[in-house]
């Protein structure tokens, strides 16, 4: 029996490894990775860590042990798993055998370790859905190349650039099986010189995937630093982001393959190199650079060590392959670690473990600041050995960023890039930011005596030569009353202005004088609006002109687009589709809006944007798009677009002959910081006793060092603060730093709270002059703190701009109004316009009733004709039909309220006897002179 037991084992599982092995050849859904392994290595350690949780993995290689000459398991995810596997002597494994192959239902980056004594070696396996049947290698003369096909293949090498120029075979032919390795450069026969580089050209008609590595010294060599190598792409723009390790010597080596000029910037000096076709290698000593090509490279750095004479490489990966999100799981064969993060904007936002990167080790080197890139060198820690941590590294602002991995002991390193094949939704999943407490931030604002100073500031009626600071500016009588702009800040008598009817003085307006003018020549209303015969500046528009207008700054290729009349469509001109808007640089926009001789003209509009080289921006089409009609001229474009854009296109049918359109706007939103409070840790006074007060970064002058809020030099703890008088939504937040603040700092913190005080996000960003924030989230914002790095330097900022709305159920200019019911979540534009429809209803406020065909229609297209023609938001007085369900329910609580207390009232019992009642029945004649005392006396004896 027991033998009949044993056989029928062993032929289940001949039959589930040939199942498993026949799924796995076939399986075209599923992730499939071949991890090649050397012949003379003991130990194999695969990490996988998947994106999705709740998967099963399939994972076999082959045992000396087992009756079918295969070890396999599956094993169910949860986020990172590892399988340590001990192999065959070489002398007891075939050549054609000498791999495993893991298998995953979702996208995952799978690493091994391997080791044999002393040697341990790290590298990432790529997915086989990257393989290819053409590669460009760029690698160590003293190298080797590992080639693993997926079935029989014949592989021609090429030698297609060689720095030293040394005498080699211009082709070797190769022969390979199914899942073969070989080396083409045995270690035994490498170069034994270890600085200099050598391109290969592999070509074959079948798929198939390499790894490169440097043979270690010695007379046993064997192979280390195994390295990516990334197959040929086809994307339309590259750039290539490089960074080193403190206490290496790093080596930048670029190739082109197809001879294409490229073009090579040092980040840390910001000078540019071009090179043209003729310079297909290129040899660069440095730290940071980054390269920039329309064509296919390889970029990999070389690092050394001058201690031990230790050289490895590192391909770089293109930022197009970068992520928004990482698994990485540590190893117990190394013992220290630092993780490289590259920020291609600068904003990624980046947690680790639901962390900010300012809970971990402070960044041994930090960034360089060419166009608001930065690198960040976190380390890790491994406390205990004998465990294996794993990280979880995301944007909150669901940007893509790159991701590096650097170990060492004290015999070997190893460097590899994180990399996945094919993203999906959970890659870019935004974790909603949980309230923290960090340490290093204190809520607390330390001040000193000027801010007493800065409190007696306010407007006042101005008296000749008394002393104070009337217009808040930090400057004390500084114009005579002569209707002249004596100090050159394009404002006449500012000092000597009396207020408007509403107590603001010229320029401003609004509940709390916190709107600034921007009507031509300033030329506004107490209300805001501009004086008859007047339209906006160039650079606002909407309503009061508050609103950014983009279009200003703005590529456009029909010029007329930026065509501007205080009398809509005074001027019109004839369209044909496209319409191309190119913005000069990153970009966040709030809404478009588009005037037209008719309605007409309007429907069927598409808009998308678009990617421009050398820039990562948003592409796609406008995403949750909300179409408005504020009148029959004007259509308003909603998109809810969470990045930076950088051109844009407007295209339509061509079933109207002709178009005639008379303006375009692109909204850039309203900024909500002006003239609000501002804290500052303290106030720099400088040698004419003029303070520089917080007021001065909220003031609308951006371009004037001498109008900034600056700290003092002797301040430990430089802070900045702002507060709003009521919740505020914020998308964008600019910040124009001084340049004193610029020389001393390269990071600055700042923190987001809500109306509790209680900490939304702490964020790290890169200092420069102009430095552009995406708010974490969506989350209402009450304060806004900015703080510096180290400790004893100077704070200065010229001018802190948010850009946002208040937070629902209100809007309006002040965020008094309540938004409709009938809206999403109450949510409303300034003008009092839902920004989203329930199911079944359409129009600027939500009471057109459609049924089915709501989504099909206006999302799409505009050939819906929304009949609506209500007008920009102001107070209205009287019955409003969007108010209709308020008014209901208001009636309902009316009445409900007048029922319970009408039930609470006691009802008189004909039991309280005869003198009550016949009280009560008296009352029904009497004189009109004793009714007030007969309706006192009948509550009196009700009561009794």
């Amino acid at each position: 029996m027991d033998l009949l037991s044993s056989r029928l084992v062993i032929v289940f599982t001949i039959l589930s490894s040939i199942f498993f092995f026949n799924s796995i050849s076939e399986s075209q859904t599923t992730h499939k990775f071949v991890i090649w392994r050397y012949a003379d290595t003991v130990d194999l350690t695969v990490y996988i860590c998947t994106y999705v949780k709740n998967q099963r993995v399939n994972m076999f290689c082959p045992a000396k042990n087992s009756s079918t000459g295969w070890n396999w398991l599956t094993m169910m995810m949860t986020t990172c798993r590892h399988w340590r596997f001990t192999a065959l002597d070489s002398a007891q494994v075939e050549s054609n055998r000498s791999y495993c192959v893991l298998q995953s239902p979702t996208i995952a980056t799978v690493y091994v370790t391997l080791s044999k004594e002393s040697i341990v070696e790290q590298y990432l396996v790529p997915p086989v859905s990257v393989w290819r049947t053409e590669y460009y290698v760029l690698n160590n003369l003293a190298g080797m190349i590992v080639v693993t096909p997926e079935r029989e293949v014949t592989i021609e090498i090429n030698v297609i650039a060689n720095e030293e120029q040394l005498s080699r075979d211009a082709k070797l032919t190769i022969k390979l099986e199914k899942n073969e390795g070989f080396k083409i450069v045995p270690c035994s026969q490498a170069f034994q010189s270890k600085k200099s580089m050598i391109a290969f050209r592999l070509h074959a008609t079948q798929y198939f995937g390499i790894v490169t590595g440097i043979c270690s010294r010695g007379k046993n060599s064997q192979i280390r630093y195994t390295n990516l190598v990334l197959p040929e792409d086809r994307a339309n723009n590259f750039i290539y982001f490089t960074f080193c390790i403190l206490l290496l010597d790093c080596i930048l080596y670029a190739f082109s393959p197809f001879s294409q000029p490229f073009k090579v910037i040092h980040l840390d000096s910001g000078a540019t190199q071009s090179y043209s076709s003729d310079s297909n290698f290129v040899k660069l000593m440095g730290k940071h650079f980054m390269v920039e090509s329309n064509y296919f490279m390889q970029v990999v750095i070389m690092l050394s060590s001058s201690k031990d004479g230790d050289t490895f490489l590192c391909t770089v990966l293109p930022t197009h392959l970068f992520q928004s999100k990482y698994f990485v799981m540590l190893s117990n064969e190394f013992k220290n670690y630092l993780l490289i993060i590259l920020s291609v904007s600068g904003n990624a936002q980046i947690i680790v473990n639901k962390k900010d990167l300012l809970s971990f080790t402070i960044p041994l080197v930090s960034l360089s600041n060419h166009h608001g890139r930065a690198i960040f060198y976190v380390e890790l820690e491994v406390q205990d050995t004998k465990k294996r941590y794993t990280y979880e590294i995301l944007s909150t602002a669901n940007e893509t960023f790159g991701c590096y991995l650097y170990g060492n002991n004290t015999l070997q390193r190893f460097i590899m890039p994180f990399f996945i094949d094919k993203p999906e939704d959970s890659l870019t999943t935004v974790m909603t930011p949980q309230s923290t407490t960090n340490p290093n931030f204190t809520s607390e604002i330390q001040t000193t005596k000027a801010i007493s100073r800065d409190v007696q500031c306010s407007n006042s009626t101005v008296v000749i030569d008394d002393k104070i600071d009337n217009d808040c500016d930090g400057y004390v009588d500084e114009e005579e009353e002569n209707n002249k702009d004596d100090d050159d800040d394009d404002n006449i008598d500012e000092d000597t202005t009396s207020t408007n009817e509403y107590g603001c003085r010229s320029g401003w307006f609004g509940s709390h004088c916190d709107n600034m003018c921007h009507c031509e020549k300033s030329l506004c209303l107490p209300h805001g609006y501009c004086q008859q015969n007047r339209t906006c500046e160039p650079e606002y528009f909407g309503q009061q002109c508050l609103f950014r207008d983009l279009m200003t700054t703005a590529t456009v290729s029909h010029t007329e687009m930026k065509s501007r009349h205080f009398i809509p469509c005074q001027h019109y001109f004839t369209v044909k589709s496209p319409l191309i808007i190119s913005f000069p640089t990153f970009t966040l926009i709030s809404w478009i809006q588009i005037e037209a001789l008719s309605k007409d003209f309007l429907y069927g509009l598409q808009v998308h944007f678009l990617e421009t080289p050398n820039q990562t921006c948003y592409t796609g089409p406008c995403s949750d798009r909300r179409d408005i009609f504020s009148n029959n001229y004007t259509l308003i474009v909603i998109c809810n677009i969470p990045s930076y854009v950088c051109e844009m296109r407007i295209s339509f049918d061509e079933s109207v002959n002709e178009r005639y359109f008379c303006s375009v706007y692109v909204s850039g939103g309203r900024n909500v910081a002006l003239r609000k409070p501002v804290q500052m840790s303290s106030y720099r006074t400088n040698k004419q006793g003029i303070i520089s007060r917080g007021s001065l970064s909220v003031d609308g002058i951006i371009n004037k060092p001498s109008m900034c809020a600056t700290t003092e030099k002797t301040n430990r703890a430089p802070s900045f603060s702002i507060s709003f008088p009521t919740r505020m939504v914020l998308n964008l937040v600019v910040i124009y730093f001084a340049d004193v603040t610029l020389k001393e700092s390269k990071f600055f913190k700042m923190k987001f709270a809500n109306e509790n005080n209680e900490t939304i996000r702490h964020l790290m960003y890169v200092m420069d002059k102009r430095v552009s924030i995406i708010p974490p989230s969506d989350e209402p914002i009450k304060s806004i703190k900015v703080s510096l790095w180290s400790a004893y330097k100077t704070l200065s900022i010229c001018e802190f701009e948010a850009y946002g709305e208040c937070a629902p159920p209100m809007y309006g200019p002040d965020c008094k109004e309540v938004c409709s019911i009938s809206c999403v979540d109450q949510l409303c534009t300034y003008e009092g316009f839902c920004r989203n429809c329930p199911n079944g209803t359409r129009g600027s406020h939500c009471f057109e009733r459609c049924v089915h065909w709501c989504n099909d229609e206006e999302n799409t297209t505009l050939r819906v004709r929304d009949d609506s023609t209500r007008s920009p938001y102001q107070k209205f007085t009287g019955f409003q039909l969007e108010h209709f369900w308020y008014y209901i329910m208001v009636v309902f609580a009316i009445i409900s309220i007048c029922c319970i207390r009408l039930s609470s009232v006691p009802v008189p019992k004909a039991t309280y006897g005869t003198d009550i009642i016949d009280e009560v029945s008296n009352v029904g004649v009497i004189d009109p002179a004793n009714q007030k005392q007969a309706r006192v006396k009948k509550v009196s004896t009700t009561e009794i």
